[in-house]
């Protein structure tokens, strides 16, 4: 086996978990990390290792906030139910209808409303793109990476206060935030100029589907 399938294969240096991400912030501040297979949701209230879990959370729904191209389904199409209500998926941050329908629509908790009728009823299907909040292990790995050293710096604002290290982190911030945004630019790019739809995929790949976002 050559050292990149081996390094590959080693679940403990690759795993993309909460605990790997807490354990990264404390050992960017010099503490202990916490022990293999500790469950992070067990974690003592007002404990250091409680606090960057929290601001690691915190940090995953911030990012999935934002439309990245492993987060989000390009025109989505949202068919009503027997009620004529159309419900979201609970894991659904933003629903975007802009680019397909007109400004009537926007969502509502977890359904869509209409805002010219005042009502959660649409009885015709309708298309969007869906940005979803996703857990760890579905990030690509270079978002994986920023979402923890973005967290890091936060932790380390909260309980160090430390401006050197603070600005040792922030560096790495800048650097994993270029990584990323540079390739977030070049998926939408290729969307654009081939007006093709690209379908989310938990391992961070993409599939292209090869028909125009009008026609679907």
């Amino acid at each position: 086996m050559g050292i990149i399938s081996e390094m590959l294969n080693n679940d403990t240096l690759y795993r993309q978990t909460e605990l790997v991400g807490i354990n990264k912030m404390l050992v960017g501040i010099g503490e202990m990390p916490l022990m293999e297979g500790t469950i992070t949701k067990t974690l003592q209230f007002g404990s250091i290792a409680y606090t960057a879990r929290t601001i690691l959370r915190e940090q995953l729904i911030i990012m999935c906030t934002r439309s990245w191209y492993f987060n989000t389904d390009y025109n989505f199409e949202l068919v009503p139910d027997l009620g004529n209500f159309i419900a979201l998926p609970h894991n659904v941050m933003k629903a975007d209808f802009n680019p397909y329908e007109d400004n009537s629509y926007v969502m509502r908790g977890h359904q869509v409303y209409n805002m010219f009728d005042k009502t959660f009823r649409i009885e015709r299907k309708i298309r969007a793109d869906l940005t979803y909040a996703i857990d760890y292990e579905d990030l690509p790995t270079l978002a994986f990476n920023y979402l923890v050293a973005k967290a890091s710096v936060e932790f380390e604002a909260q309980v160090i206060g430390s401006q050197e290290e603070n600005s040792f982190l922030t560096r790495t911030m800048a650097g994993a935030w270029d990584e990323l945004n540079r390739v977030n630019l070049e998926m939408e790019q290729f969307v654009l100029s081939n007006r093709q739809v690209v379908e989310r995929r938990h391992n961070g790949y993409l599939r292209q589907t090869h028909i125009p976002r009008k026609q679907r």
